[in-house]
């Protein structure tokens, strides 16, 4: 699964290219729209607030850090404890690192911009907007194809999407 993001130069132009899609089969829910002002949007579907901030790059980097710090953790415990605990100090320490730092950096990360959109950032304050579109990637080639029939001209960026912890469908 590969995310198109597309940047064009009005909202006219986002709605055509989102009528294209789900004449294409796409879902709402995997189609974002990202604009200056929302209320142009109409029956688009906003990107909100997990796809516009950097929740899911925190939360897995998040998890990341808290798993080998716990695991560290548990090494330490295995350590003082000694073979009371066994080698199941590590996995649970581990796990509990894991869980409490991955929710406090996703909370930390929905209160900033998503580092992923930070090169449309200028084109989106100026009145662009952006069109991303999550595609298997088997029709990768087919969707840049429906997308440059109405805009031959613009630039399609490929870059993975987010994977939810837990998915929404």
């Amino acid at each position: 699964m590969k995310r198109l993001c597309v940047l064009v130069p009005d909202i006219e132009s986002a709605h055509g290219i989102v009528d294209d899609l789900r004449s294409a089969g796409f879902a709402d829910a995997d189609i974002f729209v990202v604009s200056k002002d929302d209320s142009r949007l109409g029956d688009m579907p906003d990107a909100g607030l997990i796809e516009e901030s950097d929740f899911y790059p925190q939360l897995t980097r998040g998890m990341a850090a808290g798993g080998v710090i716990g695991a560290v953790g548990g090494l330490l415990a295995l350590r003082l404890a000694g073979l009371a605990l066994g080698g199941g100090a590590i996995f649970l320490f581990g796990l509990i690192g894991a869980g409490l730092n991955g929710l406090l950096a996703a909370s930390a990360g929905a209160a900033f911009p998503n580092s992923r959109l930070r090169e449309f950032e200028t084109a989106i304050e100026a009145g662009h907007v952006l069109v991303m579109v999550n595609v298997p990637t088997k029709d990768i080639e087919q969707t840049e194809t429906l997308i440059r029939q109405r805009h031959p001209e613009i630039e399609i960026e490929r870059i993975e999407p987010h994977t939810p912890v837990i998915p929404h469908r």
